[in-house]
């Protein structure tokens, strides 16, 4: 269901913005407390929006496997702080040029 629901927003967004290049940033990752603790794994969510963008040919950022923030740049494992914030525009900006 999440596949099917990610795949019609990227029709839409395609359909309504044609000359647009698409780009879709995974889910970061989770962690039970801003130390860093515990990883939460979000593995189904994960699969499901890369098969979606698979499936749409459109890049996807896996920004699990190759980590955007650290436990540290969030509030409290999973709210980025001004430092997870500057890291996720630096990680875009860097890849969109």
């Amino acid at each position: 269901a999440l596949q099917a629901k990610a795949e019609a927003s990227i029709v839409a967004l395609r359909a309504s913005n044609p000359l647009a290049q698409i780009y879709w940033m995974n889910v970061l990752p989770r962690w039970t407390n801003s130390g860093g603790a515990t990883p939460v794994d979000k593995a189904n969510i994960r699969t499901a929006i890369a098969a979606a963008c698979t499936a749409q040919g459109i890049t996807c950022w896996d920004t699990f496997t190759n980590p955007v923030i650290t436990p540290a740049q969030t509030t409290d494992g999973l709210h980025l702080n001004n430092s997870g914030i500057n890291a996720l525009v630096d990680f875009a900006v860097a890849r969109m040029t």
